[in-house]
């Protein structure tokens, strides 16, 4: 699904706002999108003639699961929801209890007869494509999830299986923001490895590109972000 949100979901935007040139910058499990339309947009993508992303900027960013298993790093962004960690016990967390009983009682009941009413039929009617796949998605979740509907989709869309290799994202303007406080807790949050490997892959290839040096193109990339639109992903 994220391989295809450029095509399905952000191209039909851009016609209709007739952007030609733009950039995209991507929060935490945002990652995924961003990159994907990057991809797409970018120089050698599907999309590039038509649409132009001429810059990408990567905030507190997560990796795929085979990306961190074939370079042996953390991917343990779902831990949260499993772990308990003294984030947890605060006041401030409480809001934690009503998101849990939706995302994670939700696979055992029916979503449609409990929180749809007349909606559904009105829905299934209308829509007929994203019905079946909300049962897809559900049915999915039901025998194969550990965290509920949504936690599971979540994790499944934006970490296990982007059904793209990041290396192969080709854009000229790229800024990466990591940080070891990334973490929200020991074991658990936005692994700063992640961002480090991703700000080092793209300085390779602008270095491959041109030739110069790493700390001076490093800092042209920054200063040379375009940005006659944004398409924030979070």
């Amino acid at each position: 699904r994220i391989v295809n949100y450029p095509k399905d979901d952000v191209l039909p935007i851009l016609k209709a706002e007739n952007v030609n040139e733009f950039c995209v910058d991507g929060f935490s499990l945002g990652t995924a999108h961003a990159l994907s339309i990057a991809r797409y947009f970018g120089l050698g993508g599907s999309g590039y003639y038509d649409h132009q992303c001429v810059g990408v900027g990567l905030n507190c960013p997560y990796l795929s699961t085979p990306i961190c298993a074939e370079f042996q790093m953390r991917c343990d962004a779902d831990d949260m929801w499993l772990v308990r960690h003294n984030d947890t016990q605060k006041w401030s967390a409480a809001w934690n209890y009503a998101l849990w009983d939706l995302l994670f009682y939700v696979p055992y009941i029916s979503p449609p007869a409990k929180f749809f009413g007349d909606v559904w039929p009105k829905w299934a009617q209308a829509c007929p494509e994203q019905v079946e796949q909300l049962i897809r998605d559900q049915t999915r979740t039901v025998v194969r999830g550990s965290q509920g509907q949504g936690c599971e989709a979540m994790h499944y869309t934006t970490q296990s299986m982007w059904g793209f290799d990041p290396r192969e994202v080709n854009v000229k303007n790229v800024c990466v923001w990591y940080a070891q406080d990334d973490c929200l807790s020991p074991g658990a949050g936005s692994p700063p490895e992640h961002g480090e490997w991703l700000a080092k892959m793209f300085q390779n290839k602008q270095e491959e590109a041109d030739g110069s040096s790493g700390a001076e193109e490093s800092q042209k990339v920054r200063l040379s972000i375009r940005a006659e639109m944004w398409v924030v992903v979070t």
